[in-house]
């Protein structure tokens, strides 16, 4: 298994308890679809994978890919929004940080730099660092 961060723009979520509550929420209610985009820029990724979600410095959530990348033939648009294509979590294993650990702390502590709006792939003990302050 691999733990890859996935970002969120303001454009998305205007902040972390926006994405929070989305992953407790709606992903969960959708069975674990989690539309995408830019499909180009996921395509790491795989069944099984561990993402960490987070937003505007902080690391909010995690989930396991059930289903890696599938794009659509078509993009397909949704409230004003075109998406290039889906994962599926599995909707069991979200989870939601009870703190949203800031970037600041974790890279105190492993030496980790995200890269705000970039797909990271990290090593586990960048992972402890961000679930060990929960």
């Amino acid at each position: 298994m691999t733990t890859y961060l996935f970002p969120h723009s303001a454009a998305e979520f205007d902040d972390e308890q926006m994405l929070a509550d989305f992953l407790e929420g709606e992903l969960k209610e959708r069975g674990g679809q989690y539309r995408v985009v830019t499909a180009n820029r996921y395509t790491s990724p795989q069944d099984g994978d561990l993402v960490i979600f987070h937003r505007a410095g902080h690391f909010v959530g995690e989930a396991l890919i059930e289903r890696s990348l599938r794009r659509y033939e078509e993009p397909q648009r949704i409230a004003n929004q075109e998406y290039e294509g889906e994962f599926i979590f599995d909707p069991r294993t979200v989870r939601v940080y009870a703190n949203a650990t800031k970037f600041a702390e974790v890279r105190e502590k492993s030496g980790l730099k995200v890269f705000p709006m970039a797909i990271q792939k990290i090593n586990p003990k960048d992972y402890e660092a961000i679930v060990g302050t929960e």
